[in-house]
């Protein structure tokens, strides 16, 4: 039935040659793309044992039940079937790949090109994650199971949103088209998306106190005026303009969060580009700062911003009178500047107008603002050029107003910088090089506002010290860390107008006097 290799096709022989099944009235497509894909597969399978093609097909047992009969040309590169009815052959030829011609009554149909693929393409959904709440970022991709060397050329989804802001049940729908133009049923794939209930985190400014829940939704109370435009208010209110929010920062009226599809937005004061919007109005919505993805850690100075991204690349911009942006003398940059004058940054701390950071070799370096010794390097000039930190291995920083601290591995707390109000918890003015600070230890977490300094053991005891100005202008002075009363089970310290707020396990807020007592408050 098949001759192959150097023997010329005869198209006049009828009985070497091409000849139509009487026993079919109609050619049948689909049997026929069947067969040819047989064809090949035992062409190629033969091939690859004996190194060459076969010079009879006939020799191949597989293909002895085969229905219509096919032939090959001389060179080996084409199967070719008779069909005398044109439009047929036109019909056939749209499912062959671009290599196939039609030469009537011959249909030549390409060994080597791409498989046909006539029948409807089949795919099946795939998302990135199982449990999916208000707050999870999710992926979606699809595997293609209808055959081999098929291409997809169109995908149609309806319904993948990255997230889904509210509980409930929501449907996702997928079709494909392949290259043959042929479009799949539609795939369909129900999910459920869960609330996550309780506070994720406190955080405030001098004047803003925040709650960030743990479906990205944010409470704010206002005690002053701000450039954010939030109302001064007694209770706690909904903050409808920041939504989705994963980790937040606040300075300085102005305010940086990362979404949990991990970008960043920013709002309010921008006198100095710190909301890297490319010109300097201030916003009280929120905008998204293009050309950041990946975001891990946003971080506010005193009008200026930074990022870290997963891939330890971090930016900054706002003010640079200190050059805490970028070693060059440009006064401020409105858009991200890469740093990169260390490498594998694995966390950051912006001060008033300092940058702390920390590498991967647990090493802490500091550069900008140095006016009370707060970059640890013993001088009290301005730092152009990257300093390292004399504290060994480093497990926590934090760069404050103008003071700095850091932990060792061990659980020994370090400070240096500004120290005129106890700060540092210590006697003295400044102190221009780290020093141990010996009446508190293991300390895992540290947040501060200007003279006001709170620190969390490993205990979870609190512990404050620096000065107060309590709402009757009392000063209220501890020049070394005292203990907070009444906490239990804390996982949230925040500083905001004059007092401290405490988050504890159990998403209850506390707020401290001057006296250091604890009074629980109710939010809702």
């Amino acid at each position: 039935m098949f001759v192959i290799g150097g023997v010329v096709l005869i198209v006049s022989a009828i009985g070497g040659y091409l000849i139509f099944n009487p026993s079919k009235n109609k050619y049948d497509r689909d049997e026929i793309i069947d067969e040819i894909t047989l064809i090949k597969k035992h062409l190629f399978e033969e091939y690859k044992k004996i190194g060459k093609m076969v010079e009879n097909l006939s020799d191949i047992k597989e293909l002895e039940k085969l229905k219509y009969d096919f032939n090959i040309d001389e060179f080996g590169k084409f199967l070719i079937l008779k069909i005398e009815d044109e439009k047929e052959a036109d019909e056939m030829l749209n499912l062959m790949n671009k290599a196939s011609y039609y030469k009537s009554p011959y249909l030549y149909i390409s060994i080597y090109g791409e498989k046909s693929n006539r029948n409807k393409p089949i795919a099946e959904i795939d998302i990135s994650t199982e449990n999916i709440n208000t707050t999870t970022h999710i992926d979606y991709s699809y595997n293609e199971i209808s055959g081999e060397n098929q291409k997809i050329e169109s995908v149609v989804w309806e319904g993948n949103k990255e997230r889904f802001g509210a509980p409930g049940e929501y449907k996702i729908t997928l079709k494909i088209k392949n290259n043959s133009g042929v479009w799949s049923d539609v795939t369909t794939k129900k999910i459920t998306v869960t609330e996550v209930e309780g506070i994720k985190k406190i955080i405030s400014s001098k004047e803003i106190l925040f709650i960030i829940y743990n479906n990205g939704k944010v409470k704010y109370k206002a005690f002053h005026k701000n450039k954010l435009g939030l109302e001064i208010n007694e209770r706690f209110k909904d903050y409808s303009l920041a939504e989705n929010v994963n980790e937040i920062s606040m300075e300085y009226d102005h305010v940086l969060y990362i979404t949990n599809d991990f970008f960043v937005k920013a709002a309010g004061s921008n006198e100095f580009g710190q909301l890297a919007l490319s010109d300097k109005s201030d916003k009280r919505n929120f905008t998204k700062i293009w050309g950041i993805e990946n975001a891990f850690k946003v971080e506010t100075g005193f009008n200026f911003s930074g990022v870290l991204t997963k891939k330890k690349e971090m930016f900054l911009w706002g003010l640079n009178d200190c050059k805490q942006i970028k070693f060059k003398t440009s006064m401020y940059y409105d858009m991200p500047q890469k740093f990169t004058h260390i490498k594998n940054i694995e966390d950051f701390s912006l001060g008033r107008n300092y940058c702390l950071i920390k590498d991967s070799a647990d090493k802490l370096y500091s550069f900008g603002s140095n006016d009370f010794g707060q970059l640890g390097d013993g001088r009290s000039v301005a730092e152009y050029e990257v300093q390292e930190v004399m504290v060994p291995e480093i497990d926590y920083f934090y760069a404050g107003d103008e003071f700095s601290f850091a932990v060792d591995k061990n659980g020994n707390l370090y400070g240096w910088g500004k120290n005129n109000r106890y700060q540092l918890g210590v006697q003295g003015s400044r102190v221009k090089t780290p020093i141990i600070i010996n009446k508190v230890k293991d300390i895992i977490y540290i947040t501060a506002l200007e003279s006001i300094v709170v620190a969390v053991t490993k205990l979870g005891e609190i512990f404050t010290w620096g000065v107060y100005f309590n709402k009757a202008g009392e000063v209220i002075e501890f020049t070394v860390p005292k203990k907070i009363k009444g906490a239990n089970s804390v996982r949230g310290i925040t500083i905001c107008n004059e007092e401290v707020y405490v988050l504890t396990m159990e998403n209850e807020l506390f707020v401290s006097n001057h006296r250091l007592d604890l009074k629980k408050i109710e939010i809702d």
